[in-house]
């Protein structure tokens, strides 16, 4: 729950401090966004790990092999840095329309519209998490349904979307500033920073969910994209996954009527 948390608690102080300065509403917003993030995100984990069997054996493994806190202390510290990477958009946002209660021009125009971009993948991803995990607790394979008839991966997707538009918000809050400082330059490469981070880790769970997913029910017929390919082969080859799941080519027509989103 550290990540959740610290999303949520940043973004928390941030909204306070600039409520209290009186910045303006969309700046504010732009906070709120992430203090929802996070909450949301606490609330799902912990429902998750309850409810769903899978989870809650993850859960114990991972706290029986956490290891000691000393050597995880490299691991910590990064994602410490990773943390304040992503609440450095918000304190740009606080700063530059500081005592403004309408802003206008271009660069408040797309504010806004970064802002909004940031609450439309919030509710992308929260909506993927719960489709996909409401699924699974019912014991379904393979979820093709609803919002994942568009998308392949929503909640990565979705969050893409969240994090990268709080940057360029941030960046066009920089742009805003009045006077810029040398502290302001530091907050602004810390936020590109925790953005070029956060993609890179949202991209390769979606490149390893790919992977699963074409090993486990790409059907491996004459002319599939996968036919031949090394995910129709190893651990899953021979065994219930074998071919497709299904007995057709479903998945495959799947991903070539969905977006997968961005993977490395």
């Amino acid at each position: 729950y550290g990540y959740d948390t610290a999303t949520a608690l940043s973004a928390y102080l941030i909204h306070e401090a600039a409520v209290k300065a009186g910045s303006w509403e969309w700046a504010v917003a732009h906070s709120l966004a992430l203090i929802i993030y996070g909450l949301r995100l606490n609330v799902y984990l912990f429902w998750r790990q309850t409810v769903i069997p899978r989870f809650k054996e993850r859960y114990q493994e991972a706290k029986t092999s956490a290891g000691n806190r000393l050597g995880r202390t490299p691991f910590i510290v990064s994602c410490a840095l990773l943390y304040l990477g992503l609440a450095a958009p918000l304190v740009l946002s606080a700063q530059a329309w500081t005592g403004v209660t309408a802003a206008t021009g271009a660069l408040a125009s797309a504010f806004k519209v970064c802002v909004s971009a940031a609450f439309v993948g919030l509710v992308v991803a929260a909506v993927g998490d719960l489709q996909k995990s409401m699924a699974k607790s019912a014991g379904q394979g393979l979820v093709t349904g609803g919002l994942y008839s568009v998308l392949r991966h929503p909640n990565y997707t979705g969050e893409m979307l969240l994090w990268t538009s709080s940057w360029v918000a941030g960046c066009l809050a920089f742009a805003a500033l009045p006077t810029r400082s040398v502290g302001h330059m530091g907050w602004l490469a810390l936020s590109t920073l925790g953005c070029i981070g956060i993609n890179f880790v949202l991209m390769m769970a979606t490149r390893g969910l790919e992977k699963r997913q074409r090993e486990q029910y790409g059907s491996g017929s004459s002319g599939s994209k996968w036919s031949g390919s090394k995910y129709n082969s190893g651990k899953y080859s021979g065994d219930k996954y074998s071919g497709n799941k299904y007995g057709d080519d479903s998945y495959d027509k799947w991903v070539d009527s969905t977006w997968g989103g961005f993977s490395l």
